[in-house]
């Protein structure tokens, strides 16, 4: 839901309190006894659009709290060869990763883009700040809400909780091009080629319509593999980063 639109304050300010941010960032990158909390997950991918090579993703997931109050947070810095840059902050709470916030930040030569999501109760307030002025949106918040943004492969890990309770329906939001739907989901086994070894993996579809994003996971619940073929792009995990993280997953997971 649109609410107002008024005149950007982004400038000279603006780049400065995103660059603070992509400083603050930083430590998740450390090694993972400098990292504050316990890192689950670490690695990058490659990313294609149109099968062409075009760009890297890097990123870290780490776990904080326990039960219902457990906390995800994931971190990733999307780099595109030629092209714009995007970092992005995740939280999701609790086993079933239920978001509560979201952060972005898109750089594309002298101009950024700037995307605050909060949850507040049954909806999502969300700030978006750009060249062209500030505004703001509500969008529903069922907890069955997933962030997806678009050339973005390290948010689908939260696909993986289909794997445990077997979630058929996903509220779908992308904030940075203000997108939402609801898609249907199912999961398949599938061998798959990933850094040029076969991997058996559990394939996610998502179907949106006539259209559909795909990923996959293998034995210990890693994303190795993302697909939008609606948008040209994919991404292929890089194998040997991150090897030693351990799954997110950590038992039988439902969502209400």
């Amino acid at each position: 839901m649109y609410r107002s639109l008024r005149p950007s304050r982004l400038g000279h300010a603006a780049v400065v309190r995103a660059a603070c941010v992509v400083a603050s960032i930083a430590p998740v990158f450390l090694p993972a006894e400098e990292a504050l909390g316990q890192r689950v997950d670490r690695g990058a991918f490659r990313l294609y659009l149109n099968g062409m090579e075009a760009g890297t993703e890097e990123f870290e997931i780490q776990w904080r709290g326990e039960g219902d109050d457990q906390r995800a947070t994931a971190t990733g810095v999307v780099a595109m060869r030629d092209g714009p840059t995007l970092v992005t902050t995740l939280v999701t709470q609790g086993r079933t990763l239920v978001v509560r916030s979201y952060r972005a930040l898109h750089f594309e030569g002298p101009d950024t883009l700037a995307v605050t999501l909060e949850r507040a109760g049954s909806r999502f307030d969300a700030l978006t700040q750009g060249p062209g002025g500030e505004e703001v949106r509500e969008y529903r918040a069922p907890l069955s809400t997933v962030i997806l943004d678009e050339g973005v492969a390290h948010h689908y890990f939260v696909l993986g909780a289909l794997l445990q309770d077997r979630l058929s329906y996903l509220h779908v939001l992308s904030p940075v091009s203000q997108k939402e739907a609801s898609a249907e989901a199912d999961a398949t086994p599938e061998t798959i080629q990933v850094d040029g070894g076969p991997i058996a993996t559990t394939r996610v579809r998502l179907g949106f319509g006539d259209e559909e994003r795909l990923a996959w996971f293998d034995g210990s619940g890693r994303l190795v593999r993302v697909e939008a073929p609606a948008e040209g792009f994919s991404a292929e995990r890089v194998l040997g980063i991150g090897e030693a993280a351990t799954s997110w997953r950590s038992g039988d997971v439902s969502r209400e």
